[in-house]
């Protein structure tokens, strides 16, 4: 059975890993009905892990339907910032996010390769914060 100090030196390691970087994932959706009517979406997520250990989590969605030529555009973007930290759960890391004293979002944590980062198996391009 892992040691507590095991646990705090893995959860540093992974803090350490993710301060100062951005982690970015675009989701998109078209859809087209018979009716002639066309709409098309997509979600820009941003998540910025500053180096004081809080965080500014952004969700964009763009949206457009089309008919007859004519579209209808429109977008919506929430923002969402805190604390944020690196969890060691069952023995496995999370990256947790934390407002206003309750936990908001809990991801399992863990790297897909270069520059690629996964949060639940998703895969999230990782980037350092431009200054």
């Amino acid at each position: 059975m892992p040691q507590e100090n095991d646990y705090q030196s893995r959860r540093e390691r992974a803090m350490a890993f993710l301060r100062g970087k951005v982690l970015r994932r675009t989701e998109s959706d078209v859809s087209g009905g018979v009716s002639g009517v066309f709409s098309s979406s997509q979600t820009k997520y941003a998540l910025f892990l500053y180096e004081d250990d809080t965080f500014s989590y952004e969700i964009t969605e763009f949206r457009s339907v089309s008919s007859g030529g004519n579209s209808i555009p429109s977008e919506d973007k929430r923002t969402a910032t805190g604390i944020w930290e690196v969890q060691i759960l069952n023995d496995k890391p999370f990256l947790v996010l934390v407002q206003d004293g309750s936990i908001v979002k809990r991801w399992r944590n863990g790297i897909g390769g270069e520059g690629i980062h996964l949060l639940d198996d998703e895969p999230w391009n990782r980037y350092l914060i431009r200054k």
